[in-house]
């Protein structure tokens, strides 16, 4: 069934969010001063691990040592009334 899921995430740079396979990330928002994710998802598909990173302004992105995946871009969000800005990626594998 296709449906909308929320995911919370981590206070953490680099994590990985199980979700189903082929779920399309809509958007990354603050939800009660909370990093939350939500993805368009088909609940009878299997699982699969996806890596999200996050990115305070002015610090480093961390680069993956495979070179094999791309940070893209999902969204940015304010906490703390706009005094922590986060920048939201996920690392896919590159498609040729």
């Amino acid at each position: 069934m296709l449906t909308i899921h929320k995911y919370v995430l981590k206070n953490e740079d680099l994590q990985k969010v199980i979700m189903p396979k082929n779920s399309s990330i809509l958007s990354v928002q603050n939800q009660f001063e909370e990093i939350c994710l939500w993805a368009s998802v088909d609940t009878e598909e299997e699982k699969e691990e996806r890596t999200i990173l996050i990115v305070g302004t002015g610090n480093p992105i961390i680069v993956l040592k495979s070179k094999k995946e791309t940070a893209y871009f999902i969204g940015t969000v304010q906490l703390r009334q706009g005094n922590l800005v986060f920048h939201v990626f996920e690392y896919r594998k590159h498609t040729k």
